[in-house]
């Protein structure tokens, strides 16, 4: 595969923060996927070697001079969890996901009033090239979007009620970020859920890039099978606050 397929292998300049406080090392990723993966421990940590055999993880000396982990080897293990249907998929599903590229209006159709301030990962989100940034940065920004939510949820119920609506928004309930694969394009939704009332304040669709369809990059053709897997911001703020543990709440 050509070096400019290998999206995974090169820095990406996205807008992302907490770079240089990430501490954790690969086997801290995976306990933290396991936990809210509903896969057990060795499943994830098999992709994770696959992924890492082929370069989508650096590949170090063991123990404290291991390399760390930032928010690109930890999107890299999302997408082969969530995309590719056996482990030795999972390099190629990495690029063909990283691939996707954002409609041009991400913002039709939704309301940002539920929010004082649209957190900034998903300002970040609408400003991403490719799924493969913007999945990066949800991420990085995993800690200030919890902020939001915080506020959000307190701005609805008040503080008597503001602690425990938030721990049910910690499982995914009543407010979160929602992320969608589907073979092949990806969804980011910002939403919430109070009073039984659903809003979408923000929601944006990543498509494959043309040039690289005609190609035959996405693969030859499609079938008429749809799947499509989710996770939500239980999992990107549990990822983010291993990263980075100074930013546990």
């Amino acid at each position: 595969m050509h070096d400019s397929e290998r999206l995974a292998r090169a820095p990406v300049l996205g807008k992302t923060q907490n770079r240089e406080k990430i501490m954790a090392k690969l086997p801290a990723l995976v306990d933290a996927i396991a936990e809210v993966d509903g896969r057990d421990r060795a499943t994830i940590d098999h992709v994770a070697r696959v992924i890492r055999e082929a370069g989508y993880i650096p590949t170090t000396k063991r123990g404290s001079g291991a390399s760390e982990m930032t928010a690109r080897e930890a999107a890299n293990l999302l997408l082969a969890l969530k995309g590719a249907d056996a482990p030795k998929d999972g390099p190629l599903a990495i690029d063909r996901f990283r691939s996707l590229r954002q409609e041009e209006t991400p913002h039709s159709g939704v309301n940002y009033e539920g929010f004082s301030q649209l957190p900034i990962a998903i300002k970040n989100v609408a400003e991403a090239r490719t799924f493969g940034e913007a999945l990066e940065a949800l991420i990085d920004g995993a800690p200030e979007l919890s902020q939001c939510l915080r506020q959000c949820v307190f701005e609805a119920y008040g503080e008597p009620r503001a602690p425990l609506i938030f721990k049910m928004v910690e499982t995914g309930s009543f407010a979160g970020v929602e992320v969608t694969l589907k073979r092949y394009q990806a969804e980011v939704a910002l939403w919430r859920n109070f009073a039984g009332q659903p809003e979408t304040d923000f929601i944006t669709t990543f498509l494959p890039d043309l040039e690289r369809q005609e190609a035959g990059f996405y693969g030859a053709g499609t079938k008429d099978h749809r799947v499509a897997v989710g996770f939500g911001f239980p999992t990107l703020i549990h990822i983010a606050q291993t990263l980075s543990p100074d930013e546990r709440r």
